[in-house]
C-alpha cells in the first residue's frame, strides 16, 4: 500500500518538497508521484511531522494548559473566591486562547501560513462554510430524532451541560471562546494534524478514525469509573457520542473537499449557533 510520509525531488529543479503537494514550490513543476490525483489538494500542505506536532499539540497541549492553570487557580477556589464556573470558564478561555496562539506559530513556522489565510479570502469558502454548518444542524436534528426513539429520556451529555453553564453566566466570553476559538483550534488539530496524518495512509481511514477520536474528545470517560452507580450517565454520554461523530465525518469531509477555512467557518458557524441559542432560550 501507497503511503506519502516522504519528500519528492522536482523532475525540473531538483528541489524536494513535501510528497502530499499538487506541484514543486520551487518552479510549479507538476507532481509527478500524484499525477492527475487530488487526493491532497484542500489539505494545508505541511510536511508530516507537523501533522503529527498539530495533533499532539491540539490534543495534549490543551490538557497540560488547562491543568497549568488549575494548579494556579486552586486555592483561589477552595477558598471560594471563585466559583466552579467561574474556574472553569478561566481554564477553558487560558486554555484555548493560549493553544491558539501556540497553534498560530507552528502554522507560520511551517510556512503554510499564506496556504492558511488565503483559504478564507473566498466567497466560496464562506458559502460551503454555510452549507457545512447546515449539515451539521440538519445531521444533529435527525440523530436527536432517533436518539428519542432510542432512549425515552436522555439530556445534554457532560460537555454540552458545562457549555450551557458557562454560557448561561459568561455570554460574551462563550462568544469568543467556544465559538470561535475553539474550532479554529480543533480544525488545525483534529483536521490539519488527525484528519491530513491519516489520509497519508488511506482516504477512507481517515474519515473513520479521525471522526472517532473526534467524538471520544467530546465524551466523558469519567462515567467509566463505576460504571454501575454511572450507568444513567454512561447511557446518556453514548447516545450523545454519534451526534459528535457525525459532526466529525462532516467537517472532514467539507475540509477534504474544500480546505480549512470552509471547514473552520462551518465549526465556528455550528458553535456560534449554539451559544446564541444557549444565550436566548436561558
Amino acid at each position: 500500500m501507497k503511503t506519502y510520509f516522504h519528500r519528492t525531488t522536482c523532475a525540473e529543479c531538483g528541489e524536494s518538497y513535501d510528497s502530499t503537494m499538487s506541484g514543486c514550490p520551487h518552479c510549479h513543476a507538476r507532481n509527478a508521484e500524484l499525477g492527475e490525483s487530488t487526493r491532497f489538494r484542500n489539505d494545508l500542505h505541511v510536511d508530516w511531522i507537523y501533522n503529527i506536532a498539530f495533533l499532539l499539540v491540539g490534543l495534549i497541549g490543551f490538557q497540560i494548559i488547562g491543568t497549568i492553570v488549575q494548579l494556579f487557580i486552586s486555592p483561589y477556589y477552595q477558598s471560594g473566591a471563585l466559583s466552579e464556573n467561574e474556574a472553569n470558564m478561566m481554564v477553558n478561555g487560558i486554555a484555548y486562547g493560549f493553544l491558539f496562539v501556540v497553534l498560530a506559530l507552528m502554522v507560520y513556522f511551517s510556512r503554510s501560513w499564506r496556504e492558511y489565510l488565503r483559504s478564507y479570502c473566498s466567497l466560496k469558502t464562506w458559502g460551503v462554510a454555510v452549507l457545512g454548518f447546515l449539515g451539521l444542524l440538519a445531521a444533529s436534528v435527525i440523530w436527536n430524532l432517533i436518539k428519542q426513539l432510542l432512549v425515552e429520556s436522555s439530556g445534554d451529555n457532560a460537555n454540552q451541560s458545562t457549555i450551557v453553564d458557562l454560557v448561561k453566566l459568561f455570554p460574551a466570553a462563550s462568544v469568543l471562546v467556544f465559538g470561535i476559538l475553539g474550532p479554529l483550534c480543533e480544525e488545525i488539530t483534529y483536521r490539519s494534524g488527525l484528519f491530513s496524518l491519516l489520509k497519508r495512509v488511506n482516504r477512507p481511514f481517515a474519515y473513520i478514525v479521525s471522526a472517532f477520536i473526534f467524538g471520544s474528545i467530546h465524551f466523558d470517560w469519567s462515567c467509566l469509573a463505576n460504571i454501575s452507580e454511572n450507568y444513567s450517565n454512561f447511557l446518556n454520554e453514548l447516545v450523545n457520542l454519534p451526534d459528535y461523530i457525525f459532526a466529525g465525518v462532516i467537517l472532514a469531509f467539507v475540509y477534504d473537499r474544500w480546505g480549512i477555512g470552509a471547514s473552520s467557518g462551518a465549526h465556528a458557524f455550528n458553535n456560534l449557533y449554539s451559544v446564541i441559542g444557549i444565550m436566548l432560550v436561558y
